[in-house]
């Protein structure tokens, strides 16, 4: 096995816990995606069901899945930011990027993404 002599100084514990961050993360934009292709099609199917039926639009509805793709797309953006602030533009932080992503927890790089989360659960939670 080949030595990387290119990787940070920092100990394996740290590395592994900044991979599992990035992993994770990157498993995030893949739900967002399917989120996206579901929300294309709920507003498909709901011009759609108007056209066929000749009923007025539920607008409700139609918010309702604008605000949840909308809140995602927040989420997935704000969290790309803290991905390059973190991976990127702070490498060197004392700790490396996880512990720059603990000192700038309370930033609104974090903050936001974890508030859309959660109001996109409650509002979820609402339509059950």
């Amino acid at each position: 096995m080949m030595v990387n002599t290119y990787a940070p100084d920092l100990p394996a514990g740290v590395l592994w816990l900044e991979r599992a961050t990035l992993i994770g993360d990157c498993m995030s934009f893949i739900t967002y995606g399917v989120s996206f292709v579901v929300y294309l099609l709920t507003t498909y199917a709901l011009l759609e069901a108007r056209k066929r039926s000749r009923e007025r639009l539920d607008w409700t509805l139609l918010i309702y899945a604008f605000v949840m793709f909308s809140l995602g797309t927040i989420f997935i953006g704000m969290d790309i930011r803290a991905l390059q602030l973190m991976f990127i533009d702070n490498r060197d932080f004392p700790g490396g990027p996880t512990a720059y992503a603990l000192s700038n927890y309370s930033s609104a790089t974090t903050v936001v993404p974890n508030a859309c989360s959660i109001i996109s659960g409650w509002l979820a939670d609402g339509f059950l």
